[in-house]
């Protein structure tokens, strides 16, 4: 440039001759040709070689309109694919430019909509949904597709923040109807619904989602396809059903992302490894897939789900300076959400708890409680974490009992009831409380199955109670069995304190199942009601149905009667036919 002066401008010109179209563009522009830069570009973007590449063509020909001209056309359509290749920061900025309040309605609100959905995959939920309501507003009566796309997306709020779809029923049923009449956004309409009805409790979410997910695949739409498979695995997790929500999350791991899709298909796997974690899946497989997941820093809206499952996995396996390491360099981007960061604050208040750092866990934990998410899942389970470090650090345990926000939370009340009642020396209390909260974990996350059922036999044995040895015993198994290392130790050194010399005490059931849970299943093939169990065993007769609930899970039964029939079989076998 100092060399050629202003002649480099003419350099430039002939240099756009010689290239490729993408490169003449921009030659242009920095030549000053605004007009004959933005028509190549334009012509450049509809073949270019990959989605990035379109985005930065597209950016360009904006910058190149006539002034005062936004291009709300190209504008949308750059926004759009710079959203799709993770650059949502950008797309928004893109479209927050002075001016659009000046554009007719309908360019007003589809240029709102698109910037909402910039906000939201950038982890902006407040800015999400003030450019949402606006976009509705604006578009409300249109009869367009943009309408469509914004009465949908404006459900986002009601599921995916306020975890209730119940308010946004209507409005998204709404969406179908208009989207029925002008056949236009007929697959994302209903995605949205789905997610409306998982959230409102209704039936039929699970195979609208699978129709979704036919029909985008059907019509090549990657972008719906994985959205609807992310919701899908999150709402079988949320039913009840994680082995189902794995198997659907790591069947479309081989697949690798979807062309132009790689943030998307990334924000997905970080979902789906928390989930193999929680699952107890294997954490060799769940931490090898993570590191070159992590290793080359890309921002995508669920990072701190992809870290946070890899630092609890490290952990788990009592690999604690590998956990700390992933957290040490896990840090919070500019205007990330608080539900974000929530899910970062609970993978530290888990690992160092796991740590053997009480005091770190419960500093952690009320971090998180000041970022006033309410019962959002990660809160919920730094809570119960932060309550078992004021239980190690002989503190009173403080905070609110937790709601189950959705059914997969439905122990979290319990398990915090049995560490309330630890704290007060209630331990008979404490120990139905854990047992509860131990069986209405188990089909949703194996993890806390195995902390509550270690709670149990702990509060047994401070309590001088009989099978507090078997209990604790088959909580070690548990958490050897999904690899939950630092709770196996927690199991073992209560044993220690107990004087029980290792191998002494009971194991495991022969079917597989509990003691506990066996012990129930051969009093109902017995021919015992629930109300006698719960009397010979001296236990509330809800104790005595979520054991039974967990063990036909365990055994894949139809029924309790099957179940029974099932654990009094396989224990003659065991006994050699007698």
């Amino acid at each position: 440039v100092e060399e050629l002066g202003v002649g480099i401008d003419d350099v430039r010109r002939e240099l756009a001759d010689l290239v490729e179209a993408d490169e003449g563009a921009f030659l242009l522009a920095r030549a000053g040709d605004r007009d004959q830069a933005r028509r190549l570009a334009l012509a450049a973007a509809s073949s270019a070689e990959s989605k990035l590449v379109e985005a930065e063509l597209l950016v360009l020909a904006v910058s190149c309109a006539p002034p005062g001209d936004l291009d709300a056309e190209n504008r949308m359509a750059a926004a759009r694919t710079l959203t799709e290749v993770g650059l949502a920061d950008r797309a928004l900025e893109l479209c927050s430019v002075d001016g659009v309040e000046a554009l007719p309605p309908v360019e007003r609100g589809a240029v709102r909509a698109v910037a909402a959905e910039a906000a939201w995959l950038a982890g902006r939920p407040t800015e999400f949904a003030e450019l949402i309501s606006a976009a509705v507003e604006d578009l409300r009566g249109t009869g367009t597709a943009m309408e469509v796309q914004a009465l949908a997306g404006s459900t986002l709020t009601q599921t995916r923040i306020g975890l209730d779809g119940r308010p946004a029923l209507e409005r998204a049923r709404e969406a179908v109807a208009l989207a029925d009449k002008l056949g236009l956004q007929q697959g994302f309409a209903r995605y949205r619904l789905a997610s409306v009805l998982l959230t409102s409790g209704q039936p039929g979410w699970s195979d609208l989602y699978r129709d979704v997910i036919a029909g985008a695949e059907k019509e090549h739409d990657h972008r719906l396809r994985l959205a609807a498979l992310e919701s899908l695995v999150l709402g079988e997790w949320i039913a009840g059903d994680i082995d189902d929500a794995v198997a659907v999350a790591e069947g479309f791991y081989a697949e690798g992302p979807p062309p132009g899709m790689e943030a998307s298909w990334l924000s997905f796997v970080a979902y789906g490894s928390l989930l193999s974690v929680l699952a107890g899946r294997d954490r060799a497989a769940v931490i090898d897939r993570l590191m070159s997941l992590l290793r080359d820093e890309a921002l995508f809206r669920n990072r701190p789900y992809a870290e946070a499952a890899l630092a609890i996995a490290f952990a788990d396996l009592g690999r604690h300076d590998e956990a700390a390491e992933v957290l040490y360099r896990s840090a919070a981007r500019p205007g990330e959400d608080a539900q974000l960061t929530s899910v970062r604050g609970w993978a530290f208040t888990e690992t160092a708890w796991l740590a053997g750092r009480a005091a770190d866990a419960l500093e952690a934990g009320r971090g998180v409680e000041r970022l006033g998410v309410g019962d959002y899942p990660s809160a919920v389970n730094s809570r119960l974490i932060a309550a078992y470090a004021c239980r190690d650090l002989g503190e009173p345990v403080r905070g609110s009992e937790p709601a189950a926000a959705v059914p997969s939370w439905a122990a979290a009340p319990h398990e915090w009831r049995g560490l309330v009642a630890a704290a007060d020396d209630r331990h008979d209390d404490a120990v139905e409380h854990f047992d509860l909260a131990s069986a209405a974990w188990a089909s949703h996350d194996r993890r806390s199955e195995v902390r509550a059922a270690w709670a149990a036999g702990e509060s047994a044995r401070l309590v001088g109670r009989d099978d507090a040895a078997t209990r604790l015993t088959e909580a070690e198994q548990m958490a050897l069995r999904v690899e939950q290392t630092a709770v196996a130790a927690r199991a073992r050194h209560s044993l220690r304190a107990l004087g029980v010399i290792r191998g002494s005490a009971r194991g495991a059931g022969v079917s597989g199942l509990t003691a506990r849970e066996e012990e129930v299943l051969l009093r109902v093939g017995a021919g015992l009601t629930s109300a006698e169990i719960a009397a010979e065993l001296h236990v509330s007769m809800s104790t005595v149905n979520s054991l039974i609930r967990s063990a036909v899970r365990r055994l894949g039964a139809s029924n309790r009667r099957t179940a029974a029939v099932q654990v009094l079989r396989d224990r003659r076998e065991h006994l050699g036919g007698t």
